[in-house]
């Protein structure tokens, strides 16, 4: 009777485990709990990449530096957002430095990563 029982627990523990009884909702939010992943379509969208090519150039090395702002300026073709995504794949890249702390009294400035001929 009591090898019964463990029996009967164990088989009834490992379908509320798998989710396969008829009631699912009752499993899935403590194992289907997960966050929502970033957008990170920046890394790989064409349109950004091209913005970053155009904007990578004309961004002074590092004595000299400029806000998003300045940026967005400078290049009217490409809207804030585009700005803002090119910037962040260049500074993921490696090829911007992003400083600041990005509030208002402290906007994020950037400069082009330079080497010894630039």
């Amino acid at each position: 009777m009591n090898r019964t029982r463990m029996l009967m627990t164990a088989v009834t523990t490992s379908l509320m485990l798998t989710g396969t009884l008829p009631v699912p909702e009752a499993v899935v939010p403590a194992f289907g709990q997960t966050a929502p992943q970033p957008d990170e379509s920046w890394k790989t969208d064409p349109q950004v990449q091209e913005a970053a090519n155009s904007i990578k150039p004309e961004i002074p090395c590092w004595q000299h530096s400029q806000t998003q702002e300045e940026i967005v300026k400078a290049f009217p073709q490409f809207d804030a957002a585009m700005v803002q995504r090119s910037l962040k794949l260049l500074v993921y890249k490696g090829d911007l430095k992003q400083s600041g702390d990005g509030s208002k009294e402290n906007p994020f400035v950037y400069s082009r990563v330079c080497g010894g001929a630039d």
